[in-house]
């Protein structure tokens, strides 16, 4: 049966409004550039896969000068985005429009219910991020003060998911065991590669059925977990396999 049930944070219990990818295609669509929502899901799966610590985003990274890290970021997801031939010049003008680029931060829908009620039955709860500051901060502006047993960010460990090791350290300050903790996060390449490297048992949110193939338990809203996780119900093993790589 499982005990601990560990969260991540930005885009899983925390959303941007409009998220970042949603004012990028708004801004490629000022620049006359028509995306339709399958090339949309194509970025954004993209999007996930860049982020999770990739040799790409490697890659970009080391190239130096931030202003135009953000510039080749554009052009990389111009061509996820299935944009035949990518200008240099327009990506950077979309780069230039995120000066303007101020989201709302919002709980996740049904968050601060699923928390609830998933303390209500006896879970232990925690959170770890990729972030590289403190949670603290973040779970008051949420409203999530004493939702947490405790809160993890990479930075505090220097560890960043997919790397197992930032949970394997969730684990044991959760008191509890790899095989009856749970991970839920929404991005497959970060949060349900390392969950399941950690030996826990990997959630996938995902509302928008980005990884339709995935070989996990996947939910489209926060409360399926609370039906899931019923005290007199047994969850179902986790599905184990291999993930195509982002294409």
């Amino acid at each position: 049966m499982i005990q601990s049930v560990l969260f991540d944070l930005d885009g899983t219990l925390k959303i941007n409004v409009p998220s970042g990818l949603d004012a990028f295609v708004n801004y490629a669509r000022e620049q006359g550039i028509p995306l339709d929502e399958p090339a949309i899901r194509a970025g954004e799966r993209w999007n996930h896969w860049y982020w999770a610590r990739s040799a790409a985003l490697a890659e970009d990274l080391a190239q130096g000068e931030e202003l135009d890290f953000w510039v080749r970021y554009s052009v990389r997801l111009l061509q996820a985005l299935q944009v035949a031939e990518v200008d240099p010049l327009v990506a950077a003008n979309i780069t230039q429009r995120f000066a303007a680029y101020s989201p709302k931060a919002c709980l996740n829908d049904g968050a601060h219910e699923t928390l609830t009620a998933l303390r209500a039955a006896g879970y232990t709860l925690g959170l770890v991020s990729n972030r590289s500051t403190p949670l603290q901060q973040a779970v008051s502006d949420l409203g999530l003060d004493g939702c947490f047993a405790f809160t993890l960010a990479a930075g505090e460990v220097s560890m960043w998911k997919p790397d197992p090791g930032i949970l394997t350290e969730a684990i044991r300050r959760s008191n509890g065991q790899p095989e009856t903790s749970i991970y839920v996060g929404d991005n497959y390449y970060a949060d349900v590669i390392s969950a399941r490297a950690a030996g826990m048992v990997p959630v996938l949110l995902d509302p928008r059925a980005i990884f339709p193939e995935a070989d996990c338990r996947v939910i489209g809203r926060l409360p399926e977990l609370v039906d899931w996780l019923a005290p007199q119900a047994a969850p179902d093993p986790s599905v184990r396999g291999e993930m195509p790589p982002a294409r």
